[in-house]
């Protein structure tokens, strides 16, 4: 769309006054003005920083001597002996996951285990007490998931005294993805654990 007026346009950009000489001098000299700034800009030399410059850009990457940022808090003992522990599990072929699981490493050729060879330990444990699939999930009776024929893909092995490093065949049972996820919060489960507990 053209954003031209036609010939004999009376629009508000039309109907204004011409500008007076006066006004267009003015507007002529500041322009002027601006030219002769930004050339003489241009012209100066750029400059340079000297070996005590106070700039922003010559921050040093390293902290400086008695510098008291987190980076440099010693380590507690605790904190040591944890890091400590962790390398000697990984180095003899296990370790405790973020998530307090098990892991174990060196397992390539395992049909559960991941391509670098790790796998966790209370999968491991269960595999070898039960075999191949397919399995029903130990919870279909109590939660109604109906889940009879579960292949170790769709496999979640839980915790029955909810230890995550009770890995003994006893406390290891079968279970669907979706008795896993809601067994904490669901109804059948809590009625088990109070008649359990009385």
């Amino acid at each position: 769309m053209s954003t031209k007026c036609a010939p004999g346009c009376e629009c508000k950009r039309h109907s204004k006054p011409p500008l007076s000489p006066e006004t267009r001098l003015r507007i002529s000299e500041s322009r002027n003005k601006n030219k002769e700034l930004i050339s003489e800009l241009s012209r100066r030399p750029r400059r340079k920083c000297t070996i005590d410059c106070s700039c922003g850009r010559h921050r040093p990457n390293s902290c400086p001597p008695g510098c008291g940022c987190n980076k440099h808090k010693p380590l507690s003992e605790e904190h040591k002996q944890r890091i400590t522990d962790g390398i000697r599990r990984k180095s003899a072929g296990s370790y405790i996951h973020t998530s307090g699981y098990v892991v174990l490493t060196g397992h390539n050729g395992h049909p559960l285990a991941g391509a670098k060879g790790k796998l966790y330990e209370h999968r491991k444990v269960l595999y070898e007490a039960l075999g191949d699939g397919p399995h029903p999930c130990h919870w279909r009776v109590l939660s109604g998931c109906g889940e009879c024929s579960l292949e170790w893909s769709e496999i979640h092995v839980d915790h029955v005294d909810d230890n995550p490093t009770n890995n003994s065949p006893e406390n290891l049972v079968v279970s669907c993805m979706a008795c896993n996820r809601s067994r904490p919060r669901s109804l059948w489960w809590r009625e088990l654990m109070s008649g359990n507990q009385s």
